[in-house]
């Protein structure tokens, strides 16, 4: 709703222990433009100290009679001793974002209104198309409730979420996610840590993910797609991880699944940003002709049209085909890839009876019970006589059952992969994130890398080294963690104790 009709969907009132924060007149629904605004004072602070004071004084002395009280009235943290000094305190403390790339930020008396929640049900956005500010509902609002953006950038757990809105804003959030009970708020955190870790993966990876590892990097995508949902968040990273989906898709020459994918990635563009931003734009444009992607058919690995979706199928299955998930194996059930495994499914395995020293040689990991995995080294598949099809294991060299999930047995090889392997001669601190040279290894698995004690403390009680450490000690499991798969033209069988750490 353009704030500048007159007709507003909010009202700005109290709010218990908030101050001033904007209220819903009316229900809200989920992707309603909530309000449009244009700024009223622009600063940057790129430029001297001195001009920024100068530029943000005449500026505020410029409003209106009417403009000037709403300016004054808003809070502000920062101590000062004459005019020019508050009122920079109160931009610096208001401010929003007046450009899509660039530190341009600015004074909207309404938008700036609106109070902070770690759960929030708005999404604001600085629309470059139209120069204004825009807030969307990003869910249903209900008459009388109040209506919350987030201050902060990347999910957070709870206690950095605080830490963060303490530092740079000076009050404690109690919203509804920050007040769950400690195991609930435990889950949420590890989904919110797990969507930041696998977006640290995925950079790693860079053009390697799309062109050498492309359906190891679309299990990525499809976990996090998970956790937001499991998480209840439609946010711009929500939208940017069906971006990446389909960049990776199309780049392979997937165009059936790229479509689907630039669909869903425009839809939330839509409900967060408004069908006239640039992301929402760009992204419909790219549903409508994928080939447009200037990476597109890079590899033809995947190479399908646009129009070869499968019709007709229940939600689940279709999922399942827009994710390249596994199919049912032999017993009919889905194996517990989590949506991040690199194993061929049990339909891609090499027949017994086949010869075909190009193939590529993997485990294949399979779950036998709740809670544990085994891993069968270079299986294939046997016809038996009275039942369907299935893997024969004769040879106990050859399998080995590993006390975890496969998912957590997944989520700890990429652990590993990161925080106990060197690049250019560095490593990277699994306590802190910090990258060195002269990093230690745990002492007691020799895997993971540490600056010092206190990192090691934090890894081992905040980070689940705890658990983890014991598990790394075994061989065979770290072992197929080192070997690498693509390279690896030896032949190995469990235990594995003769591979070693580099």
């Amino acid at each position: 709703m353009d704030s500048a009709s007159g007709s507003y969907i909010y009202a700005l009132q109290d709010v218990p222990g908030r101050g001033k924060g904007l209220v819903a007149r009316e229900k809200i629904f989920k992707g309603t433009r909530v309000l449009s605004e244009e700024a009223v004072a622009t600063v940057s602070e790129s430029v001297g100290s001195e001009r920024l004071r100068t530029s943000t004084c005449q500026q505020v002395e410029a409003l209106s009679k009417d403009q000037r009280r709403d300016f004054l009235s808003m809070h502000n943290i920062h101590p000062y001793r004459n005019a020019a000094e508050q009122y920079l305190g109160i931009v610096r403390t208001n401010s929003l974002p007046a450009e899509a790339v660039g530190d341009k930020r600015a004074i909207f008396l309404n938008a700036c209104r609106i109070n902070h929640a770690c759960d929030n049900n708005a999404q604001k956005n600085w629309n470059e198309k139209i120069k204004r500010h825009t807030v969307h509902a990003s869910k249903d609002i209900n008459k009388g409730e109040e209506i919350t953006i987030t201050y902060l950038g990347p999910f957070k757990n709870r206690k950095a979420r605080q830490q963060a809105l303490q530092e740079r804003f000076g009050f404690t959030c109690l919203c509804r996610l920050c007040s769950l009970p400690l195991e609930q708020s435990q889950e949420s955190d590890r989904r919110l840590e797990e969507i930041h870790r696998l977006d640290g993966v995925i950079d790693q990876l860079g053009t390697e993910g799309i062109l050498v590892s492309p359906l190891r990097t679309l299990r990525y995508f499809d976990q996090q797609v998970r956790l937001y949902n499991e998480q209840g968040r439609e946010d711009v990273g929500f939208a940017q991880a069906f971006v990446n989906a389909a960049q990776l898709v199309i780049a392979n020459s997937d165009l059936a699944r790229g479509r689907v994918f630039a669909e869903r990635a425009a839809s939330v563009w839509k409900t967060t940003l408004g069908g006239d931003s640039a992301q929402a734009i760009k992204h419909g444009a790219l549903a409508q002709n994928p080939s447009k992607y200037e990476l597109f058919g890079v590899s033809t690995k995947w190479k399908t049209k646009v129009n070869e979706a499968p019709q007709g199928l229940e939600p689940g299955d279709f999922e399942d085909w827009l994710w390249k998930r596994d199919k049912p194996n032999h017993s009919g059930q889905l194996a517990d890839l989590r949506s991040r495994t690199t194993f061929p499914g049990f339909t891609d395995l090499p027949d017994e009876n086949d010869i075909d020293p190009e193939f590529y040689e993997r485990s294949s990991i399979g779950q036998v019970q709740k809670g544990y995995t085994v891993a069968i080294l270079y299986a294939k598949r046997h016809a038996f006589m009275f039942c369907e099809p299935g893997i024969r294991h004769e040879d106990p060299r050859m399998i080995k059952i590993l006390p975890l999930s496969l998912d957590k047995l997944l989520a700890l090889n990429d652990q590993f992969q990161q925080f106990s392997t060197e690049t250019n001669s560095m490593r990277m601190c699994h306590g802190c994130g910090k990258k060195a040279a002269s990093l230690q290894r745990c002492g007691k698995c020799s895997s993971f890398w540490y600056c010092n004690r206190a990192c090691q403390v934090a890894g081992w009680n905040k980070k689940g080294h705890k658990a983890n450490c014991k598990l790394l000690k075994d061989p065979n499991l770290r072992g197929l963690f080192v070997v690498k798969w693509d390279e690896f033209d030896n032949y190995i069988r469990f235990p594995l104790d003769a591979i070693k750490d580099s």
